[in-house]
């Protein structure tokens, strides 16, 4: 199950805190949410703390955003695939470089 909450501005732009797993039709559910904000608003900013797994599809999306998204607090786990992904530099530089993600 995915939960996905907006939150309202910040520095950085809008940001949809995720949690649960984003994979197969949740993955939709992402790309609906997050299309329909990113046409307001030039930063797009994924909090991934709660996300527990990501698949090929979530991936692939957050790929198509990378221009202008930003990633916060993914696991360990998640790292590692946004890494695989070439995702890495979407990743909030302070929390790459202090192994926190």
């Amino acid at each position: 199950m995915l939960r996905i909450t907006v939150e309202e501005h910040s520095g950085e732009g809008r940001v949809l805190v995720i949690e649960g797993d984003l994979v197969g039709d949740a993955v939709g559910t992402l790309a609906e949410e997050g299309g329909a904000l990113a046409v307001n608003t030039p930063w797009l900013v994924l909090d991934l703390a709660g996300v527990r797994s990501v698949d090929a599809a979530s991936m692939l999306l957050m790929r198509q955003w990378s221009d202008r998204l930003t990633l916060r607090q993914p696991s360990q786990y998640v790292l590692l695939l946004l890494r695989q992904y070439g995702l890495a530099g979407c990743v909030h530089a302070a929390e790459e470089e202090s192994g926190t993600a």
